[in-house]
């Protein structure tokens, strides 16, 4: 686990894929970018950004950012479902306005409908917010939904993205 000053710090460095190019995954696949920060202090620090696609609907798909391997900065479920925890503390350093979500979406089912995950030490990725909350994601294009969480993660350079066959952009 880490605090949620470090999951914002790292969350907010700025990174870069290792490749330029990269193929979108059909259904029923994943695709993992390993990406490099480009701040020198945190060099050793390891993050990935996965698409995953392996759903049966053909519109449900992940996206997330993960830093040492298995913790979930953010993750972006399109048409999943989720149930928020119930508040059983109150996290150290929590932003205010991530509280004030916290409080608002407490013990909320999402059906069926696009969320963002944050991670919240003491919870991980259990909470998630409506991404309306943000302003995020208005695109059905899974091409532009992934240059979207590309610039969300503060990646630069966004890598070029092509598809496979035509099933790949569903």
């Amino acid at each position: 686990m880490i605090t949620n000053e470090k999951a914002k710090i790292l969350f907010d460095l700025e990174k870069q894929t290792k490749e330029k190019q990269y193929i979108l995954p059909n259904p029923n696949e994943i695709l993992t970018i390993e990406l490099l920060p480009l701040n020198e202090h945190y060099e050793n620090e390891i993050f990935n950004l996965d698409i995953n696609r392996k759903y049966l609907a053909l519109s449900k798909r992940t996206f997330q950012t993960r830093v040492q391997q298995t913790i979930v900065l953010r993750r972006l479920d399109f048409y999943a479902g989720h149930r928020n925890p119930t508040i059983s503390f109150v996290p150290k350093n929590i932003g205010s306005d991530i509280l004030e979500l916290m409080k608002k979406y407490e013990n909320i089912k999402f059906e069926k409908e696009t969320h963002i995950h944050f991670y919240i030490d003491g919870y991980g990725e259990r909470w998630a917010f409506p991404v309306n909350e943000f302003s995020l994601f208005s695109s059905t294009s899974l091409y532009e939904q992934a240059k979207e969480f590309c610039k969300y993660c503060n990646i630069k350079d966004i890598p070029e993205f092509t598809q496979k066959d035509l099933l790949c952009m569903v």
